[in-house]
């Protein structure tokens, strides 16, 4: 059955209407869907690993320390100082294995359930997925992108039908 998208029916993020308290759907509908797609991009953002291109490094090897230069640097207490400060840097939340199942799954289904005659809705999904889950709007990606913001809006929308279409006939369980 086809759902008719109403102006009352469309909202600016839908992060912002689901994510205060989680509530399933009985079955997969649009909202849910662009919501468990950007939770997939949050969950992308937080994986480990490193970001843009790598810088130059040195072809010098590195500094190759004593024991008597550790123990020297022991008892002066800048090892430590030294660990904390690179625990500090490099520590951010690393999301749990169902988070990233669930990832996988979610930035799997643009390509697998838009038709490739439908090209504009899917990269609207993903683009729109990914502005929202960087605390973006639409005016940002009509913006970045150029159109309008019910153009982006209305592709966004269709695309996350067509995705709730494709998991229902799958029979893919909610989550």
């Amino acid at each position: 059955m086809a759902r008719i998208l109403t102006s009352e029916s469309i909202v600016e993020d839908p992060w912002e209407s689901w994510h205060e308290e989680e509530h399933l759907p009985d079955r997969w509908v649009p909202e849910h869907v662009g919501v468990r797609i950007i939770d997939a991009f949050r969950t992308l953002s937080m994986l480990p690993g490193p970001r843009g291109p790598k810088s130059f490094g040195t072809a010098w090897p590195a500094y190759q320390h004593e024991w008597s230069d550790l123990m020297a640097q022991a008892e002066a207490g800048s090892i430590k100082a030294r660990q904390a400060e690179r625990n500090r840097q490099g520590s951010k939340a690393q999301p749990s294995f169902v988070d990233v199942t669930r990832m996988e799954a979610a930035l799997y289904w643009p390509a697998h359930y838009i038709a490739d005659a439908w090209n504009d809705w899917r990269f609207a999904v993903n683009f729109c997925s990914m502005a929202f889950a960087f605390e973006r709007d639409l005016d940002w990606v009509a913006g970045r992108k150029g159109g309008d913001c019910d153009l982006w809006r209305s592709r966004y929308l269709s695309g996350c039908d067509v995705i709730a279409r494709g998991l229902i006939a799958d029979r893919i369980a909610v989550f």
